[in-house]
């Protein structure tokens, strides 16, 4: 709105000026013939007057002339005036011109009117340079527009384009179990082309192999070696784009130590891939980014896992021997509270093997210490698949194996059992028996002359025993 009002504006002054000037011209150009009209007359007079006075040789016939109206050169200063009104050469203009040098007076009032007209020509080109700013601004904010217009035109073309890659070359998935090796591809948009499928060898050639070991240069003692290989829908092998995750699993990588990635490109040459995290991965898994595809083995020492665990107190040591076919991480540790003589739940435990092994309420045990025994791997509890050896060893304890009876009571989570194939080692200190589950687990020594009341399967009590004779046939029935 502000540029069309200076535009009109603008447009006005000027009219206004070139108004001015073509009335100026016109009064000065027929000020002799309207003699009669007194303010053109005066005004006419007063120039002439003004123009003879610096002259005194001007003859008074010349300013009559003038005043008649005749066209003499007498006028033509008046016309002079404004520099922009055409004067036509007369004969008599030299006079005129001889006597010019001497008017310094009228002189002196041509520049107002020349200034004037400068100022105005000198406003209008403000205004104009003010139209030409205004114009520069539309033509900036134009641009802008046209600016953000191709900004969102090539943000579509990104979006268009992103699309059209997510249709032709999508986000993929692989997988493929080869014997004991599980390989997973992950792939993002713009990795592959839709269609493409992954291919997946164990790798046994023994050159291979040698070149795998001779990369690490330690001697290893296993390898899980596989080549992987993409193809196009054409049957074309083919590389990624861009980077892809490749997740090897298989139980041998659990059974390494500090693994390490060897790649092995189709001509032979070897370099070292750096893995990804291994704590977001199981211990069996292991995991790296690439787009070049060939041979990539995982190598590393086997982890030597013992075959047991054990825990200590101030008076014992008690060690768990696994069956070997038991599967082991190394990870398996070996948790053990004794249950302390005197508290409540030592009490609870006393009076429950009394009862499970028939015993009076008030029989004396020469021994009777109880532990709660636990498995875990890593954090999680854990019970052995198959039975394994258990040895209890007491530091400051020794039994005479002919005069006691030895016992192993455990509490399970669904019965109680009393395990009656104990040996007594170590100078009588270390009972050593077979387990399958854990709980709560005591060590029962009981002199042989004490009596039971033997009880049938019903519950009958059928007699007294000595445990003597009760240990050498718990099932013979009274005489």
């Amino acid at each position: 709105m502000n540029h069309r009002r200076k535009k009109i504006v603008a447009t006005i002054m000027l009219i206004l000026i070139l108004l001015n000037n073509s009335l100026y011209v016109f009064a000065t150009e027929e000020a002799p013939v309207m003699a009669s009209e007194e303010p053109v007359a005066e005004t006419t007079q007063e120039v002439a007057s003004e123009s003879a006075a610096p002259s005194p040789e001007a003859e008074p016939p010349a300013q009559e002339e003038t005043v008649s109206g005749e066209n003499t050169p007498a006028t033509e200063p008046v016309v002079e005036v404004p520099s922009v009104a055409p004067v036509q050469e007369e004969p008599k203009q030299e006079e005129s011109k001889q006597e010019e040098p001497k008017q310094e007076e009228p002189k002196q009032e041509e520049p107002a009117v020349t200034n004037t007209v400068e100022s105005d020509v000198n406003n209008a080109a403000d205004i104009k340079e003010d139209e030409e700013l205004d114009n520069n601004v539309e033509v900036s904010n134009l641009s802008n527009g046209e600016a953000v217009k191709d900004e969102d035109t090539d943000n579509e073309l990104e979006d268009n384009l992103e699309e059209n890659i997510s249709e032709t070359m999508p986000s993929q998935s692989f997988e493929e179990q080869i014997e004991n090796v599980h390989v997973k591809v992950t792939a993002d948009v713009g990795a592959f082309y839709e269609g493409t499928t992954m291919k997946a060898e164990i790798v046994k050639e023994k050159n291979i192999l040698d070149t795998i070991e001779n990369a690490v240069e330690d001697n290893i003692d296993k390898v899980v070696a596989v080549e992987i290989t993409f193809l196009n829908a054409e049957n074309e092998e083919v590389e990624p784009l861009k980077n892809v995750n490749v997740e090897i699993t298989s139980d041998d990588i659990a059974k390494m130590e500090d693994p390490v990635i060897v790649h092995v490109d189709n001509e032979g040459k070897t370099n070292l891939v750096d893995k990804k995290d291994d704590e977001v991965l199981e211990e069996n898994q292991i995991s790296f980014d690439t787009k070049m595809f060939s041979v990539y083995a995982i190598v590393g020492k086997e982890v030597v896992i013992d075959r047991f665990v054990t825990e200590s107190g101030e008076s014992y040591t008690i060690t768990i021997t696994f069956d070997d076919r038991e599967e082991l991480t190394g990870k398996e540790s070996l948790t053990v509270s004794e249950i302390v003589n005197g508290t409540e739940a030592y009490n609870k435990y006393l009076a429950d093997t009394r009862a499970e092994m028939e015993l009076e309420e008030d029989t004396e045990f020469d021994l009777a210490r109880f532990f709660n025994i636990e498995i875990y791997r890593e954090e999680e509890k854990i019970e052995p698949v198959y039975p394994v050896n258990v040895s209890i060893k007491y530091n400051d304890v020794s039994f005479v194996e002919e005069d006691k009876a030895i016992s192993v009571i455990h509490f399970g989570n669904k019965k109680t059992e009393v395990i009656e194939d104990v040996t007594l080692t170590s100078g009588g200190s270390e009972f050593k028996y077979t387990q399958s589950s854990f709980s709560v687990t005591g060590t029962i020594v009981l002199n042989r002359d004490v009596t039971i009341h033997y009880v049938d399967e019903q519950g009958n009590e059928l007699a007294v025993r000595n445990i003597r004779d009760w240990e050498i046939d718990p099932n013979t029935s009274p005489a």
